[in-house]
């Protein structure tokens, strides 16, 4: 059984319609509103997941920022700032209590970029 022909029973577990939006916003690159979907429902299920699983997750929706930005849209600078802050926030982009260094000066890149420097 498909997910898309049964939302009303599958919908209702965090992990399935995770699984189900990555694999949308990978197929459909081109439709942003997967990522915007996925961006949403983990933010709205944060609890449900633990951080090495958030990572994985977020992994995805930061590359998928990433080939935006490869491809010239300039908005993106502003969602990965925004996923990073998130990221920061909740603490989940922290191994072992650290930051690793690529994280920090992907961090760092974005926020001079958009002249944040907070």
């Amino acid at each position: 059984m498909r997910y898309e022909n049964k939302p009303e029973k599958y919908g209702k577990i965090p992990a399935i319609t995770v699984y189900y939006q990555v694999l949308q916003m990978l197929l459909n690159a081109d439709e942003s509103r997967y990522y915007y979907q996925l961006k949403t429902h983990l933010a709205e299920n944060v609890a449900q997941f633990s951080n090495k699983e958030l990572r994985t997750f977020y992994d995805y929706v930061r590359n998928y920022c990433i080939r935006k930005i490869n491809d010239r849209k300039i908005a993106y600078y502003q969602e990965i700032l925004s996923l990073y802050q998130f990221l920061l926030d909740k603490k989940i982009i922290f191994q072992n209590g650290h930051l690793a260094e690529w994280d920090y000066k992907n961090i760092t890149t974005v926020g001079l970029r958009l002249e944040t420097y907070e």
